[in-house]
């Protein structure tokens, strides 16, 4: 019961944090450039479904051992990801993007689906 509390008030946060999240994820696309494991969209979302419920209190070092390396940004504390490959072409791109607590685990992540450039 505690676990579920935690999760849902992790996502709760998470919600809060997605639109400034959005905002950045589309525009910066062109800086992170690295993708979740996987060849195909199809298979990086597998990717995240098999880790996401396992996500929260990982270590960086974890978390890019289950989704490949990720970009990290040390002003923000996060690890970021795209994951559709075909983005360009329509001007979408979905993203996840981790955020990691002072004891170097994992405390938050939102996955973006659909942001605009």
């Amino acid at each position: 019961m505690k676990k579920t509390i935690f999760v849902l008030a992790a996502m709760a946060v998470v919600s809060l944090n997605s639109l400034v999240a959005a905002e950045v994820s589309a525009k910066d696309k062109a800086s992170w450039g690295n993708f979740v494991a996987g060849k195909t969209t199809a298979e990086r979302w597998t990717n995240i479904a098999k880790i996401a419920p396992n996500l929260l209190g990982m270590t960086r070092a974890d978390v890019e051992k289950d989704l490949g390396k990720g970009t990290y940004s040390e002003k923000q504390d996060e690890l970021m990801y795209l994951i559709t490959d075909d983005g360009s072409k329509y001007k979408v791109f979905d993203n996840i993007i981790i955020s990691f607590g002072k004891d170097s685990k994992v405390k938050s992540f939102v996955i973006i689906t659909k942001a605009n450039d």
